[in-house]
């Protein structure tokens, strides 16, 4: 495990991300948190992830363990 800090393009990219889940209608519940999560792994090309949540596999990433939640 890394710790990878958090710069202003991730951070402006997640808060775009976040506020166009609401404004185009398409609210998958998301929060900043995850958006930040979720553009960080775009950007470091992370394409598994170890979370129970399913915000990880609705971003097209592959969520492990993969059970169904």
């Amino acid at each position: 495990m890394k710790s990878v800090p958090i710069d202003c393009e991730v951070c402006t990219g997640a808060q775009a991300h976040s506020e166009g889940n609401v404004s185009n209608g398409s609210d998958k519940g998301w929060s900043f948190t995850d958006c930040t999560r979720l553009q960080l792994m775009h950007r470091l090309k992370i394409t598994d992830a170890f979370a129970f949540d399913r915000h990880i596999g609705e971003a097209g990433f592959n969520r492990l363990p993969n059970i169904r939640i």
